[in-house]
């Protein structure tokens, strides 16, 4: 039997691990139109660095994936990272460590009261915990009713929701609270108490790597089309400027909702399937990392969040060095990430115009940044993140129903949340299918 992966992110790699899993027998091939596997999680490493363009870090409540490490043995390369988070507003900083009752205890933006309130509500939240996989559409979709927005300001209060909430959401995702499930929220609550925090300084691309060990590469290999023959099916891809034409059994397609939909036109679906690739809508992001000189103070948070109640253009600043506790080098780099607002307000400016509005939005923040700063790297994303509507989880469970018994399968952040889990979830959901 022969399978095609089409898409060489963390789904699709992960399509390749439980491919080879289930069939062993099996030829498995794997297409990315990049020159290297990754997806949305690709590293760069230049000049001695290593730069995570998009999904920097792992947690704790990732079971498929340590899973996954300790059995492909690449788990020391996932190391636990400081996850001390400065939350700014109108100029001023408080600390959170996520996951630390002291912290939270000591946090100044709450009052007691409202912590009191907080602590009630995740301590409910953390009761369901086993009912609530944030990479499982189905034990979401029951809860996928309302905005983030509409849940926590009526079961918090309008401080908690800007200065905790949306700051837990928004950096990560790009998009605003009001546009999302608040399933989302409530399975990222009921893991809070405890949460714990991993980079791989190698890059946390390998894990794409790792996964996809076994199968044949064909990078640089951009899908244009699927064609559905009376058996099997047609893979049309284009290689440096060449048509290239192979015949598979089966597929697994990994891409972006709008890719998908795009390369399998001609394929025969079923009208939910269909539908549902065609709704999926996503976050732009664009991700700029500067080069500064080494701060004579190490940062006093890893990462710093506008908690203000305003529209958010810059969605965080991520120091690098905070991840390295023995830092010696003369320079340091800094990423800002701008929201999926800030994102298409300057997707078509320059580099330097892109850097510069990046810039001055981040010492708005953090006002100790040093006035110059030399760009290391820009990433700029149309779809970076598909956007967890409310009412997306319920179709993504009618939808995956429309896939049993297909020989053409569909997965990957979409059909879950927006992480690395969930892509390796859907992943694995798409291969058992076959089994």
């Amino acid at each position: 039997m022969k399978i095609a992966i089409i898409g060489g992110g963390p789904a699709g790699s992960a399509s390749v691990y439980f491919a080879r899993k289930h069939f062993p027998n099996a030829e498995v091939t794997i297409f990315e139109g990049a020159s290297q596997l990754g997806g949305r999680t690709t590293s760069i490493r230049k000049e001695g660095w290593v730069v995570d363009t998009g999904a920097g870090f792992v947690t704790n409540f990732y079971p498929r994936l340590f899973s996954i490490a300790k059995d492909y043995g690449f788990s020391e390369e996932i190391i636990e990272m400081n996850r001390i988070s400065g939350l700014s507003r109108e100029g001023s900083m408080a600390s959170l460590n996520v996951g630390s009752t002291k912290s939270f205890l000591q946090f100044p933006l709450l009052s007691m009261l409202e912590k009191a309130k907080m602590a009630w509500w995740t301590g409910k939240m953390t009761w369901l915990r086993s009912k609530l996989d944030l990479a499982h559409a189905q034990s979401l979709a029951e809860h996928d009713t309302m905005s983030i927005e509409e849940y926590a300001l009526s079961e918090l209060n309008d401080n908690i929701y800007h200065s905790l909430i949306r700051p837990g959401i928004e950096p990560f995702w790009y998009f605003s609270c009001q546009d999302v499930s608040r399933s989302l929220l409530m399975a990222l609550t009921a893991n809070a108490a405890g949460a714990r925090f991993y980079s791989v300084p190698s890059g946390i691309d390998i894990i794409c790597a790792e996964l996809a060990k076994g199968a044949v590469h064909k990078l640089n290999h951009m899908v244009q089309h699927i064609r559905e023959e009376d058996k099997g099916y047609t893979v049309i891809s284009e290689h440096n400027g060449n048509e290239r034409v192979a015949s598979f059994d089966r597929i697994v397609v990994a891409t972006t909702a709008s890719v998908a939909q795009q390369i399998s036109q001609d394929v025969n679906l079923v009208p939910t399937v269909r539908s549902f690739l065609t709704s999926q809508t996503y976050a732009s992001n664009i991700h700029i990392c500067f080069r500064i000189p080494t701060q004579s103070q190490p940062p006093r948070a890893g990462s710093i969040f506008p908690c203000d109640s305003n529209t958010r253009l810059l969605a965080a600043i991520s120091f690098h060095r905070a991840k390295q506790p023995h830092y010696d080098r003369e320079e340091e780099l800094v990423s800002i990430y701008l929201s999926d607002v800030g994102a298409k307000k300057m997707m078509e400016a320059s580099d330097e115009q892109v850097a510069q509005f990046a810039w001055d939005k981040a010492k708005e923040y953090c006002p100790e940044l040093p006035q110059k700063s030399e760009i290391f790297s820009i990433h700029r994303r149309k779809e970076a993140i598909p956007v967890h509507a409310v009412g997306r989880y319920r179709r993504a469970v009618e939808a995956q129903k429309g896939q049993v018994d297909s020989n053409i399968q569909f997965c990957g952040d979409y059909w879950a949340s927006a992480t690395i889990e969930g892509a390796i979830a859907t992943a694995e959901e798409a291969i058992q299918r076959w089994t």
